[in-house]
């Protein structure tokens, strides 16, 4: 008995140091994984369309006057609104959202950028 105790007691510890407690990922974690991996997977599929881009990054940018000088908006209070992208399906909205989204956490890392592709597994459709 005294060895089999000794043996769980050392799995045990292997198990605690392999897969720590505090570091097992929450749910929103693993979500938030998911998504960031979704948005590699679009933007290695981006084709740049040079126009739609620099309006994109643009709004995440928060370059009202850029977009005014574009025609996409027509005063800054524009800018206070949100930006929806529509096409046709597999048109590369998704991957343009994703480049930029990429794109704008790293060159912006006191920014938040939150990631999410309605439709990409079950849990996200909503």
């Amino acid at each position: 008995a005294m060895v089999v105790d000794r043996v769980v007691e050392e799995f045990m510890h292997l198990l605690d140091d392999k897969f720590p407690e505090d570091a097992v990922p929450v749910n929103l974690s693993d979500e938030k994984n998911l998504h960031h991996d979704i948005a590699k997977e679009r933007d290695e599929l981006y084709v740049p369309e040079a126009r739609l881009a620099k309006a994109v990054s643009a709004h995440a940018q928060g370059d009202s006057m850029s977009l005014q000088d574009m025609g996409v908006y027509m005063s800054n209070e524009s800018m206070f609104q949100a930006l929806i992208v529509v096409g046709e399906p597999g048109s590369g909205k998704s991957a343009l959202l994703a480049h930029t989204g990429l794109h704008h956490q790293k060159s912006s890392k006191e920014d938040l950028v939150i990631m999410h592709f309605a439709g990409s597994c079950f849990d996200a459709s909503n």
